[in-house]
């Protein structure tokens, strides 16, 4: 875990991992979506879709994983999140944005993984 898109990329692994083990498919990783960005993880679980944003930290010094969920970052999110869904067609199926968190301690450790469904909810 040298560099941040090292860790990164861990935990996109780690985060596909963790819904494969709550019953998700894993339709996708790193679904680009010009011009906002990319969908780090599509996943699916009764008939409804994930767009998961993957935030992983290692350490607290610049706060938690959850933390740099800016409001730049929710707006990114969201304009993924349509623009991914016009390209489903007529019919998509069920979406929600949801969130991961995944937490190195100071030496590379793994402290935690959560998710959060509906991460944007609150919005």
């Amino acid at each position: 875990m040298n560099s941040r898109s090292a860790l990164g990329r861990l935990g996109e692994r780690l985060a596909a991992g963790h819904l494969r083990r709550e019953g998700f498919a894993i339709v996708a990783t790193n679904v680009a979506v010009r011009p906002w960005g990319e969908i780090d993880i599509i996943a699916e679980k009764d008939g409804v879709r994930a767009l998961v944003e993957v935030r992983t930290r290692r350490g607290e010094r610049f706060g938690g994983a959850g933390e740099s969920l800016s409001p730049t970052k929710r707006r990114r999110m969201i304009n993924a999140a349509q623009a991914y869904l016009a390209t489903l067609g007529d019919d998509p199926p069920p979406c929600r944005i949801d969130a991961i968190t995944v937490h190195f301690d100071g030496v590379g450790r793994l402290l935690a993984i959560t998710h959060f469904e509906n991460a944007l909810e609150s919005d």
